[in-house]
């Protein structure tokens, strides 16, 4: 796992993403991911998306959690 320092922030996630227009609008997107450690690249993801469709409910979900600090969340939800 690289530090927390080197880590890309959601808008570097943001900005590297592109969404296919051509696709119809769709109603529901889940983004899938097999670790989340900060949830920068969901929120970026997510933001792009929602951008994209605005009508659509984005929810997110990954395998696997890590995080290093734990002071940064105001919540945290187990399924």
């Amino acid at each position: 796992m690289s530090p927390p320092e080197s880590r890309p922030l959601p808008q570097n996630q943001f900005e590297t993403l592109r969404v296919d227009r051509n696709l119809a609008e769709p109603r529901e997107i889940l983004l899938v991911d097999d670790i989340v450690t900060s949830g920068s690249t969901a929120l970026g993801a997510a933001s792009r998306l929602q951008m994209a469709f605005p009508k659509a409910r984005i929810r997110a979900f990954a395998m696997l959690r890590a995080m290093s600090d734990q002071k940064g969340f105001r919540s945290i939800e187990d399924p």
